[in-house]
């Protein structure tokens, strides 16, 4: 025997130099010769086997060990069927000494063996030729380490072994039962053939065990490693758990949170005085009980769990927040990076279990109550990148009012990206305790901050990490794919350049194209709004403006030249009232998310019982689901109304359709709903300076009158920019102008030449100079208006007259003579009458003026029946101290302007009216004020036809 461990040795010598030797199958060949016919003493025998297995588990990473001779060699087997033998003494009774030290031996080697030279040997020439394996099946048994010496029966033995003993029995802390388990436990983690489902119940029943709760009462805080008894219940069972459970970790953690979490108390009843950075073993324990804790929470069903107190006076949050409060380990955390770092592993689970815990709404709240965001804060300059993301996200989420406020939004988006980079990949989708769809998740949210999306963008790797999550198919759809095309729709909104980037991913605009044409609306939707970015709305906006264009060569073309010029005004906004029921325009667009439909549609039929405007209302959400609907909508819409909410903030869709409104310079009116939010981002940059209408701060009805004024006020900017498109015709009415007043002056002259013809019949006739006059004319052509102000006469205010009528109201008092001066502001004539009757004689009176008629609300039905009698008369407008539904003055007249309970809301609708007739009503012409053509002499058909400018 002692010859053959010389031999050995002598081997393992030349091994050791790197002197690859033939004599290891000799050896091989020396040691199986010698078992079977040499050794008669079975301790001899696992002497020898243990000292070669101790040996060799040194140098397992040399090659020819991966020799197929080797592989195959008689040793294995027999090394597999001793170290079967042990285990099942193992199982049942007491080991000796040697059998320890053998067991102990081969267990050490075949986890070398399996960990570094487990490759599966085959034979490459039958395998990949057609004639001799034509199926391409396995005709020859794979060969490796695993296959040998883990069989699906010993697999049951180790199970049996585990329940059986192990979860029952407490042993003393070095038995070496734990020390072979916790190895071979180690060695099943690493392998892919094992199948872990055979192995998981029985894993599971350890950390059920009372074993595993007490052994965190029973630590040292002296000592500075861990036993083979808590390193195998402590760190390898939690260890086995987290990563070959994720087929089933639901059903897993649902199992385990009743146990694991109902006597945390008593795990961290240690700790709650001893935390601190020199405890490293305490420390070390804690932070992988914390990382299991972790890897429950990851399931939606357990986390109801971490806000239980039990029998315990505090929660597992409670336990956690204590934890990242520690001071010596917020300071060890800011100098040291390793994760291996027992302080560095305890804070970034901690972090990451409440990280985890957001998802639940209750949870939500109750961190935000506790103020979790100040204890995230010291965290920020952790140098672990774990650390970092779970802090500032926490922090982040926990306060999303103020998610444009975000403190370094570039170090939150590189660690998102990071995240995802670390997680894409890894069969579990998870990253310390971190998974790849609670990234997505919460980066949607952080995503609304429009500096997270510029970094995201200007990062070579954001983009297309993104791209993976949408349209790599392994992932799963609900909770990846479609958060991150989110995202990309997100990032659309930034620049040129994230569309660029989008447009030139091929694979991610192949997913978005068919998802376009997807069953689902939901997705169809998020594709349709990216192609639209990327490309249709350059396309369609090019299109409107090409149409834009060839009206207005359009109108050139059909000018007549004998009409009003005002009939030409090319028409982009439309206010028309007189035929808005039949036109394709509409005076107004209501813009919000569909949450907010309620608010909206009151205002909607508040507005449309008024029968003034023409609205578009979007009742079934189909702009969200097409832009293209949302655009032409936009296009045929002059005002928009745009009611907005944090919702309607952290709408995709929503922003789309105020973006194109702003591109498209439509009139924006905003419209505040939502009485916890203030316009911020994207939102604020786009009603800029606008005063909105707030519904949330007073009663309906006064609000309402106030958004009645701001469309009131917006539709007079509109007539005005409409005013400019008026005068661009003014160059083809002024030439034909001249044309015929040159005709019509030339005419006069011939005349006045055959009238002294006829007088003078004693002298030849001296012929009129046509050809002079006709230059007279030309010369005047120089001083034609070039400039667009219009002169209004000065007397303009006396062509209107306003009567009030009001039984009950005396007007010698000094308020009503207070109101009757805000009146006489506007118009200077004011008629106050009593009786229905004066007022109706008073009309006949009337032949040019225009009447404006303010009643109470006593005379609604009486003035129906003769309002159209008389022309003369403008508008109705009732002024009373009562609310009146707006249908009960549609039904009783049609000139009716509204309701109003305050006289100088009245006033303002007043002098638009009159503003709006200014414009409508005024004779115009364009004949130059230095010019000495006398009006009286020109055709009397265009005395009214043209505007008078300063020249």
């Amino acid at each position: 025997m002692d010859l053959l461990l010389e031999r050995h040795q002598s081997v393992i010598r030349q091994l050791r130099k790197g002197e690859p030797s033939k004599d290891v199958k000799e050896l091989f060949n020396e040691i199986v010769l010698f078992l079977n016919h040499t050794i008669h003493n079975e301790t001899d025998g696992l002497h020898i086997l243990s000292v070669i297995c101790y040996e060799m588990a040194r140098f397992t990473t040399l090659n020819f060990f991966n020799d197929l001779e080797i592989i195959n060699h008689k040793f294995f087997l027999i090394l597999n069927k001793t170290f079967q033998m042990l285990f099942t003494k193992l199982t049942f009774v007491s080991l000796t000494k040697q059998d320890e030290q053998c067991i102990d031996g081969i267990s050490l080697l075949i986890r070398n063996l399996c960990l570094y030279k487990n490759k599966i040997s085959t034979n490459f020439y039958i395998d990949n030729n057609e004639k001799l394996n034509p199926d391409n099946k396995e005709i020859f048994k794979l060969l490796s380490y695993e296959k040998i010496f883990f069989t699906e029966l010993f697999i049951k033995k180790f199970v049996r072994l585990i329940e059986n003993d192990i979860v029952i029995n407490n042993y003393e802390s070095y038995h070496i039962k734990y020390k072979i388990i916790d190895r071979l436990l180690h060695v099943f983690i690493k392998l892919n053939d094992i199948d872990k489902r055979l192995i998981l119940d029985s894993i599971v029943k350890c950390l059920e065990s009372k074993i595993y709760t007490n052994l965190y009462k029973t630590i040292n805080l002296s000592q500075h490693i861990l036993n083979p008894q808590q390193s195998f219940f402590m760190y390898t069972c939690p260890k086995f758990i987290r990563l070959c459970s994720y087929k089933r970790q639901d059903d897993i953690s649902n199992v385990l949170s009743k146990s694991i979490i109902k006597y945390h108390d008593d795990i961290f009843e240690k700790y709650s005085s001893s935390v601190s950075e020199s405890e490293v073993t305490l420390n070390q324990s804690i932070a992988w009980y914390v990382e299991l804790l972790n890897h429950i929470a990851l399931t939606p069903t357990t986390r109801e769990f971490f806000i239980r107190k039990f029998d315990a006076g505090r929660t597992v949050i409670d336990q956690v927040i204590n934890i990242l409060k520690e001071k010596s380990l917020i300071k060890s955390v800011n100098e040291n990076i390793e994760l291996f770092h027992p302080d560095v592993a305890l804070m970034s689970y901690s972090i990451t279990v409440l990280y985890n815990l957001t998802f639940e709404k209750k949870i939500f709240h109750d961190l935000k109550d506790k103020k979790v965001i100040d204890i995230c804060k010291p965290l920020y300059k952790a140098r672990d990148k774990t650390i970092q993301f779970a802090a500032r996200t926490l922090a982040a989420i926990l306060n999303k009012e103020d998610i444009d406020k975000i403190n370094n939004p570039s170090i939150i988006a590189r660690s998102y990206l990071y995240l995802i980079e670390n997680t894409i990949d890894d069969v579990t989708l998870t990253y310390h305790g971190i998974k790849l769809d609670g990234v997505l998740t919460n980066l949607e949210a952080i995503v609304q901050n429009d500096d997270v999306k510029e970094e995201i963008v200007n990062d070579d790797d954001g983009i297309p990490l993104l791209a993976r999550c949408a349209y790599e198919k392994n992932l799963d759809i609900e909770t990846i794919q479609i958060p991150a095309l989110r995202i990309i729709d997100a990032v659309s909104f930034v620049n040129d350049s994230a569309v660029k980037q989008i447009k030139e991913n091929d694979d991610l605009m192949d997913h978005v194209k068919d998802l376009s044409n997807n069953n689902d609306k939901y997705q169809r939707a998020i594709a349709k709004r990216i192609l639209w970015k990327v490309k249709k709305e350059v396309e369609f906006m090019s299109k409107q403006e090409k149409q834009k264009k060839q009206n207005q060569i359009k109108i050139k073309k059909i000018f007549d030249e004998k009409q009003a010029v005002y009939q030409y005004v090319r028409g982009d906004h439309h206010f028309n009232l007189t035929d808005h029921k039949t036109s394709e325009k509409f005076d107004l667009m209501i813009s919000y998310y569909p949450d907010d439909k309620e608010i909206c549609l009151k205002i909607y039929n508040r507005l449309i019982a008024s029968d003034f405007y023409r609205i578009l209302f979007n009742k079934d959400n189909l702009h969200s689901s097409n832009p293209r609907i949302m655009a032409e909508a936009i296009e045929k819409s002059s005002i928009i109304l745009m009611c907005f909410s944090s919702k309607y903030r952290n709408s995709y869709a929503c922003r789309l359709e105020a973006e194109y409104a702003k591109k498209r310079e439509r009139p924006i009116i905003p419209v505040k709903i939502d009485h916890q939010y203030d316009p911020t981002g994207w939102l604020e940059k786009i009603i800029d300076n606008e005063k909105y209408i707030d519904f949330t701060k007073y009663e309906f009805n006064i609000m309402f009158a106030q958004l009645i004024d701001e469309i009131n006020e917006k539709k007079y900017l509109i007539i005005d920019l409409n005013i400019k498109d008026f005068v661009l015709l003014l160059s083809l009415h002024s030439s034909y102008f001249l044309r015929k007043t040159k005709y019509t002056m030339a005419q006069k002259n011939t005349k006045l030449s055959t009238t002294t013809s006829s007088k003078q019949t004693s002298t030849m006739s001296k012929p009129v100079n046509i050809q002079s006059s006709v230059k007279t004319i030309q010369s005047q052509e120089q001083s034609i208006v070039k400039t667009t102000s219009i002169k209004y006469p000065q007397d303009i205010i006396e062509n209107y007259i306003i009567i009030w009528l009001d039984p009950n109201l005396d007007f010698s008092k000094e308020e009503n003579e207070k109101l009757i001066n805000q009146l006489r502001s506007i118009v200077n004539t004011i008629e106050t009458l009593t009786d229905i009757n004066q007022c109706i004689k008073f009309l006949e009176q009337i032949k040019n003026e225009k009447v404006f008629l303010i009643i109470s609300d006593c005379f609604i039905k009486e003035i129906a029946s003769f309002e159209e009698k008389f022309t003369q008369l403008n508008s109705i407008y009732i002024f009373c101290n009562r609310i009146l539904k707006s249908n009960e003055i549609i039904q009783a007249y049609k000139k009716g302007k509204g309701i109003f309970t305050q006289m100088k809301l009245l006033c303002n609708e007043l002098k638009k009216e009159i503003h709006q007739l200014n414009h409508d009503l005024l004779p115009i012409s364009i004949i130059s004020t230095s010019s000495s053509t006398n009006l009286n002499e020109l055709d009397p058909s265009f005395t009214g036809c043209f505007i008078s400018f300063e020249a």
